[in-house]
């Protein structure tokens, strides 16, 4: 159970937060101070939504057990519902990487300049 919600939870986050920043860096420019600025700037904007969603999603639940007649079920279901969402945005992102990950020949060719 633990597994399922670290996978679910703290997986893409995770995955957000070290990717993201990596990303932002490769992009070339002159100005390398420009790119720490970026960097620092997407951290800083995943690690805010993170704690933005920290705050507000019991504040959100406690509503919704307090004045629905749902309940717990309603809750629950918009987690689900949440994830969904989640998983179609990313599902075209990752099918393409994986698209062009099984695309490359893995075996290095010789170029007629090495030999």
């Amino acid at each position: 159970m633990v597994l399922c919600v670290g996978i679910t939870q703290n997986g893409p986050y995770s995955l957000a937060s070290a990717c993201m920043p990596a990303v932002i860096n490769r992009i070339q420019t002159v100005d390398t101070a420009r790119n720490d600025k970026l960097v620092g700037m997407a951290t800083g904007i995943i690690d805010g939504t993170g704690s933005i969603g920290a705050i507000f999603g019991p504040l959100s639940g406690a509503i919704i057990l307090q004045y629905t007649t749902w309940g717990w079920s309603l809750v629950f279901l918009l987690v689900a519902l949440s994830m969904f969402i989640a998983a179609s945005i990313l599902s075209r992102q990752v099918c393409m990487e994986t698209m062009k990950c099984c695309s490359e020949d893995p075996s290095p060719q010789a170029n007629e300049d090495d030999l």
